[in-house]
Order: structure tokens, then C-alpha cells, then sequence
């Protein structure tokens, strides 16, 4: 039996389809070209799920869909249907991960022994061509949210992700 897959930066970010509150089946790769952030919080009426969600939505100026787009991945049913997360337009999106398959692609599943809604709560920040930026899982003193932060606000803009202004036709893999 072989465990999660372990995301680790400079990665190829693991690509997938899955439910979104807006599309039935959102194929991921299709948002290449911007940072995306993915928050797997866990359930978002838990302390540390709030504190996410709090924290995000203070960024709004990042997430404009053009710079950088978030991603909130709950495996909780109960925040879809008792309304706990909405997508928010531009920038914030969500995954219905029930199944737990982005989850497992993400090292951020739970394990059988854990019960069905733990989870290894982190965030995880890709690049423009959605290689993995930095993976910062959630602490209980909440300095992920000050990381996570201070990450995004540095990130330059999606045509300079490499260092320098990139013009296409040109292939560039940074790190």
C-alpha cells in the first residue's frame, strides 16, 4: 500500500477534475498562468478552518484572478450545505473534496485512523506554471497566516514569475 503523495516546492503540482461550487467537474490545470493558492482547512467551522477563511478574505487584493487565485479545499460536507464557504468573485473558488482525491494528490488526506474529517491542514502555493512555490501547514499559533501572507504579498507579478519578463514562445523552468 503506498501512502499520500508528499508535495515538496519546485514539484509539478498534481493536476486533477473535481467538484467546484461553480463547475461539477473544474479541470485544475486550466487555471496555469497566475499563483494559486490552495487552503486545505479542513472543516471551515473549525478554529483553525475560521482563522483561514478570516484570514483570506483580509487579501482581497491579491486574489483578483489575474495576479493570483485561491482555492479553499473542504472534505467537509456540512460546509457546503450549511453554507460555510461561497465562492467569491473575482479570486476565491472552492473544491467539494469529499471523495478526498485532491487530498491525497496534496499529502493533505486523512488518514483511516484519524476519522473521516482530520485532515493535515496546509496551505500550498504554486506558480504560474503550477509548480509547487511553498507548502506551510497550519500551526496552531497561527504563523501560517503571517507566512502565507508575507509569501503571496512577495510573489511578483505571473509574467515575471521566473526572475524576468517572459515572452512567449519561450520554455522556462525556474528552480
Amino acid at each position: 500500500m503506498t501512502g499520500p503523495a508528499i508535495v515538496l516546492p519546485g514539484d509539478p503540482a498534481p493536476v486533477f477534475a473535481q467538484r467546484s461550487g461553480s463547475n461539477p467537474n473544474f479541470i485544475f490545470d486550466t487555471v496555469a498562468g497566475r499563483d494559486i493558492l490552495l487552503c486545505f482547512l479542513g472543516p471551515a467551522g473549525s478554529p483553525q478552518g475560521e482563522a483561514a477563511v478570516s484570514a483570506i478574505h483580509a487579501l482581497d487584493d491579491i486574489f483578483d484572478e489575474r495576479m493570483a487565485l485561491l482555492f479553499f479545499v473542504s472534505n467537509d460536507p456540512a460546509d457546503e450545505t450549511e453554507a460555510r464557504l461561497a465562492e467569491r468573485h473575482p479570486g476565491h473558488r472552492i473544491f467539494w473534496d469529499f471523495d478526498l482525491k485532491v487530498g491525497r494528490l496534496y499529502d493533505a488526506a486523512p488518514q483511516p485512523e484519524d476519522g473521516p474529517l482530520a485532515n493535515a491542514p496546509r496551505w500550498v502555493l504554486l506558480d504560474p506554471t503550477l509548480r509547487v512555490r511553498s507548502v506551510v501547514p497550519f500551526r496552531p499559533d497561527r504563523s501560517d497566516i503571517a507566512e502565507i501572507t508575507a509569501l503571496l504579498r512577495a510573489v511578483p507579478p505571473p509574467e515575471r514569475h521566473a526572475g524576468f519578463e517572459i515572452s512567449a514562445p519561450v520554455l522556462v523552468l525556474p528552480q
